[in-house]
């Protein structure tokens, strides 16, 4: 998926895709921006070996409390290390944090997020 169905009702058309050969005009704006859709957080820290720096800039928006609450201090631990390795050097991550009291209406979604909840430590 390239853009959110919202960006063209919020924002007019956006111009198609560059056809092959046409290399300058795919690297420049609004073709070098893309969204993935799918879970962040990496099973285990070997994993993230192999993670290359490709980014300028890493969004992490309304997040941290669902990694906390899924994947615990650990997953929290791993979401940072995996957003350093994969920003490049001079590379922004604009973080907004949820604060601890509204992780208390959340905690009782499932086993897992209750036990992450009495649990977290960071």
């Amino acid at each position: 998926m390239r853009f959110p169905v919202s960006m063209a009702i919020c924002h007019g058309p956006i111009a198609a895709a560059a056809l092959p050969g046409q290399q300058a005009e795919s690297v420049a704006f609004p073709n070098n921006v893309f969204f993935v859709e799918g879970n962040y957080i990496v099973e285990s820290e070997a994993q993230l070996e192999a993670q290359q720096e490709e980014f300028d800039m890493i969004l992490c928006l309304s997040l941290t409390k669902w990694v906390h609450l899924n994947w615990g201090d650990e997953g929290v631990r791993l979401l940072f290390k995996r957003m350093h390795r994969q920003l490049r050097p001079g590379g922004r991550m604009l973080l907004e944090a949820q604060p601890f009291h509204s992780y208390a209406k959340k905690k009782k979604l499932t086993e897992t997020t209750y036990k992450n909840y009495h649990a977290i430590s960071l």
